[in-house]
């Protein structure tokens, strides 16, 4: 019998996004349980680290850290490459977006606003430009067909889509020729074209 995936997240992209396309992208049901605010309080203790996202699976394993539930469910479903060279080129291209999404996160949270100026106009002119060339340059050399790495979705192609997203930064892909179709690629690919179209409208 299939296990019972249950993702547990707050009603917003976030973190939890690149777990929800993998399963769309593998055709894998699951159940998409979006805690509201006020129902966290009561919830946060029954998390393993009091923390979200939360993948259960079958009402009692509960696996938490985003990155390590994406890894998981791309190996369960065969979409972590098909040799442990392409496995590492993904988790190289999941580490460049952890580096550029960590760059976004420090720019959007900082509270002062001389400093916040000062991190952003870096993120847009030195950290977006050299993440998305070193990723356009990757999949120029690792994919095919316009995948990531490969010639099949895979991970990578999921977590680049996310930050693209995440950083608000899509028109940045519109100079890098080979990131510039791997996110057509990712988007027209039936299954996640799918949920994009029907998913939650979320500010995050």
């Amino acid at each position: 019998m299939a296990p019972k995936y249950k993702l547990i997240y707050f009603d917003s992209r976030g973190r939890a996004e690149k777990v929800r396309m993998l399963f769309h992208a593998a055709g894998v049901e699951f159940e998409d349980t979006r805690i509201k605010g006020e129902e966290w309080p009561a919830l946060k203790d029954k998390m393993p680290q009091k923390q979200l996202p939360v993948l259960e699976i079958d009402g009692k394993t509960q696996l938490c850290q985003s990155m390590a539930i994406a890894r998981y469910i791309a190996r369960e479903f065969k979409m972590y490459g098909k040799s442990s060279t392409e496995a590492f080129y993904i988790d190289e291209i999941i580490e460049t977006v952890n580096d550029l999404s960590q760059s976004n996160i420090q720019a959007m949270f900082e509270k002062d606003e001389a400093r916040k100026a000062e991190l952003t106009k870096k993120l847009i002119e030195e950290v977006i430009p050299r993440s998305f060339g070193f990723l356009d340059a990757q999949i120029k050399k690792y994919g095919k067909n316009g995948f990531a790495v490969g010639s099949e979705v895979t991970l990578a192609d999921i977590i680049i889509f996310n930050v693209t997203e995440a950083v608000k930064r899509r028109e940045a892909a519109e100079t890098f020729p080979n990131l510039k179709a791997n996110l057509k690629k990712t988007e027209e690919h039936p299954k996640i074209k799918k949920w994009l179209s029907e998913r939650p409208k979320t500010e995050m």
